[in-house]
């Protein structure tokens, strides 16, 4: 083995003991060797912790750091502090992969770019059908990454190139909860002067859970916190890292528009809508509603939630909720 590995798997941990030796172990069982696996523990209150000791013992690959807990993006960015590999991927502690999920990601990879895997949802199907793959320019890159149909913003899945971010000192904005993600990615591939590899076979699995940051904001799953509105911060600075006589520019602007649709549904929820931020996110929707849903940029749920939050966001709120209670 080289003296340091190529690629960092870096996952942070929090209260995930049901979860964890899963995941680990599906990274330590990859067909490409020359890895490292940092385990980030946010701040476990339950045996997360142990787990992760334990499952060093058992591979001299594995090193564990302990932080107080200060959430996913700190998480992140402490292991991106430690990575020694020549590239980084993330993988959340309650999600697994296939055995050739980093050898796939590093077999593809464009120097300077970045390589990104399909992913699967709840299911754990590996098919070896023939890989395909698409090479995306920068452009089609961040369109990809800001649609619904596209490869998304999630940090997951995602293969990246150390120096790259080392170079820019990317990280995540640990002040932002909402889209922080999607930030990081932007910011990324900005930087990037190689193309962006898009491999369609579903080597990641995503375990999708009804109470994650994004949804609980909707439902007063907490009291309430400001850094609950901060999705429409964050599509506002991902402009900083979009070129403005490109197509990703119109669709970061359509972007902009969910956000701040969503920034309205979460003021309502928490009868806020007398906030100061409520009146302007009205006028960011109602000035690009209809342009929004003639774009090629949205989903046709989406559509709908544009279109009456430009009537009224309040309305909106109550169509979301009765959908939702329904589709559970």
């Amino acid at each position: 083995m080289k003296n340091f590995p190529d690629v960092s798997v870096i996952i942070p941990v929090y209260n995930a003991e049901k979860t964890i030796i899963r995941c680990v172990e599906s990274i330590c069982k990859q067909s490409y060797r020359n890895i490292e696996i940092i385990l980030i523990d946010d701040g476990s209150s339950d045996k997360s912790y142990e787990i992760c000791e334990k499952l060093s013992y058992q591979d001299s690959r594995i090193r564990v750091y302990r932080q107080k807990n200060k959430g996913v993006s700190s998480a992140r960015n402490n292991g991106i502090n430690q990575a020694k590999g020549n590239y980084i991927c993330f993988v959340d502690s309650d999600d697994w992969v296939d055995p050739d999920y980093v050898g796939i990601l590093i077999k593809y990879m464009v120097p300077d770019g970045m390589s990104v895997s399909g992913i699967s949802k709840n299911s754990n199907i590996h098919l070896n059908n023939p890989i395909k793959v698409t090479y995306l320019s920068i452009d089609k890159a961040q369109i990809s990454v800001l649609s619904p149909k596209g490869i998304q913003g999630f940090p997951v899945g995602k293969l990246f190139n150390r120096e790259v971010i080392e170079k820019f000192h990317i990280r995540f904005n640990e002040e932002i909860t909402i889209c922080e993600d999607v930030l990081f990615v932007i910011t990324y591939l900005s930087y990037c002067n190689g193309k962006c590899c898009q491999i369609h076979q579903k080597t990641y699995h995503y375990l999708m859970t009804e109470n994650g940051a994004t949804n609980s904001r909707f439902w007063q799953v907490h009291a309430f916190n400001r850094k609950y509105l901060s999705e429409i911060l964050a599509i506002r600075q991902c402009y900083k890292y979009i070129k403005k006589e490109s197509r990703a520019y119109y669709a970061i602007r359509m972007r902009f528009v969910k956000a701040a649709v969503n920034t309205a549904r979460t003021l309502i929820s928490y009868n806020m809508s007398d906030d100061p931020l409520y009146g302007k996110l009205l006028k960011i929707i109602r000035k690009d509603a209809f342009r929004y849903i003639r774009s090629p940029y949205s989903a046709l749920s989406s559509d709908f939630s544009v279109l009456l939050s430009a009537i009224s966001p309040k309305l909106e709120f109550w169509f979301w909720k009765f959908r939702e209670k329904n589709l559970h």
